[in-house]
């Protein structure tokens, strides 16, 4: 027993030593830390999800040892794109594994083009959802000319998307996939929606005893689909991504409820035209103690976690 409280304290110590050395970047404006039950993992196998300060869209970046991650690919003008790639750059991305894009909007898969034409991906997966935009064919060109393996999403009554995508492998919400030590199960799309945000994959990763959900730009139907097909102890989750950039479109309160995050991350631009994240919203995770990391207020907001503790940095210059 005096083992491991050694050993989770060393843990949380070796954290707190990462982020006062600058190795989460410097321009640190605010840490905190929260623990779990859950016996650590080696101490030199820490996890880090990074929602990045890409303005009004969303970007996430998860490094896993020199692995990494990348859930949607921000905004499609040039500047933003740009701003993109210097953060993927900051944190010494070199590779791929998996670049997610959760749905077909141009805020969700800006970039997406300039990073497989820029790294080696090993994986791409997206929805199997029809969309019409510049920005998407371009997309999907750029996937049909990568060397990246393909992985469709489908919901319950599947389309087809051209990706050229004969042996893509499919999923649907229920499916599980593994990278590196962290797990990962697919929770939605479940059925097809003329709302392409409720096309959106969401994703809960697990690590240790530390669970994430990525939620896209999921909305409240899909939300309440969501509470159909999985029970409370399926959705809940430690760090929510709030969906669609805290709008009152999503987040309801059942589906809060059933999550029960300690943290909640929003990712907007400052002073949006889209009054992003609405108040209604912060209400809710204000009134259930959540502790609210917002991208317009803190820059790039970082949780890591050695599958136990969970440390989180904030830094407003990128």
């Amino acid at each position: 027993m005096k083992k491991t409280i050694l050993y989770r304290s060393l843990a949380l110590l070796l954290l707190f030593t990462f982020l006062l050395g600058g190795l989460l970047g410097c321009g640190k404006d605010h840490t905190t830390t929260a623990s779990t039950t859950t016996k650590a993992v080696p101490l030199d196998e820490f996890l880090y999800v990074r929602i990045l300060d890409v303005g009004q869209a969303d970007g996430i970046l998860l490094s896993y040892k020199d692995q990494f991650m990348l859930i949607d690919a921000g905004n499609y003008s040039s500047g933003d794109r740009a701003q993109y790639m210097a953060l993927l750059r900051r944190y010494n991305v070199d590779k791929i594994d998996w670049l997610i894009l959760t749905h077909p909007h141009g805020d969700h898969i800006g970039a997406a083009v300039d990073v497989l034409n820029t790294y080696q991906v090993k994986n791409v997966m997206l929805p199997d959802a029809s969309y019409s935009s510049y920005a998407y064919r371009n997309t999907l060109q750029a996937i049909l000319n990568s060397d990246a393996d393909v992985h469709l999403v489908e919901t319950d009554a599947s389309q087809e998307v051209n990706t050229g995508g004969e042996g893509a492998s499919l999923y649907r919400a229920g499916d599980e996939f593994s990278w590196e030590a962290v797990h990962f199960r697919i929770l939605a799309p479940i059925s097809p929606d003329d709302n392409v945000n409720n096309a959106s994959i969401v994703l809960r990763a697990t690590y240790g005893g530390v669970r994430f959900l990525f939620t896209g730009d999921m909305e409240s139907m899909m939300e309440r689909q969501l509470l159909t097909r999985f029970s409370k102890e399926e959705l809940r989750a430690d760090v929510l991504k709030v969906g669609h950039h805290g709008s009152y479109t999503s987040t309801n309160q059942s589906f809060l409820s059933a999550v029960s995050p300690r943290y909640a991350a929003i990712s907007c631009g400052k002073d949006n035209e889209y009054g992003h994240p609405h108040g209604v919203i912060l209400n809710r995770l204000s009134y259930i103690g959540v502790q609210v990391n917002r991208t317009d207020l803190e820059g790039t907001i970082t949780y890591v976690t050695d599958g136990a503790n969970i440390v989180v940095n904030t830094n407003k210059n990128g």
